[in-house]
């Protein structure tokens, strides 16, 4: 069994889901002559157990507790004493990551690029414009492509 396979069931073979007897007995052939596959079954091992102890967790807190909570983590985006780059990084977010946003900067570096074509070729540098072009060009198949 090669490390791809054994990598593709290794969760369920943590979490003890695995039923076939000659799939887990060629995870375990493996698993026991392969360093990286019992690493990464260690990884899993301790991220199913992080599982459990939080569920233990969650299970036992007050239900005034986790409203609490829910209540402070949608207030955030509102909350007056969140730090003023935080609040500049979630408007800048918010504004180019609609349509018109990207539209708009996208034409802001096409114009620049135009420009810069422009002044190289004026002042004869032929291959700073030609790739500069080139550069403007792409961008443009970029975008297209993206759509």
């Amino acid at each position: 069994m090669e490390c791809k396979e054994v990598r593709k069931n290794l969760e369920n073979y943590a979490s003890g889901k695995i039923k076939d007897n000659n799939l887990l007995i060629a995870m375990e052939n493996h698993i026991n002559t392969c360093y990286i596959c019992k690493k990464e079954l260690s990884m899993w091992n301790d991220v199913l157990d992080s599982q459990k102890s939080l569920a233990n967790l969650n299970a036992n807190l007050p239900i005034e507790f986790k409203d609490r909570i829910k209540k402070r983590m949608s207030s955030l985006g509102r909350d007056p004493y969140l730090p003023l780059f935080i609040k500049q990084i979630k408007k800048i977010n918010n504004s180019w990551s609609n349509t018109a946003g990207m539209l708009i900067f996208k034409t802001i570096l096409a114009i620049i690029g135009i420009f810069w074509l422009v002044y190289s070729f004026m002042k004869g540098n032929i291959i700073a414009a030609a790739f500069i072009l080139l550069s403007i060009l792409s961008f443009s198949l970029l975008s297209i492509r993206k759509k």
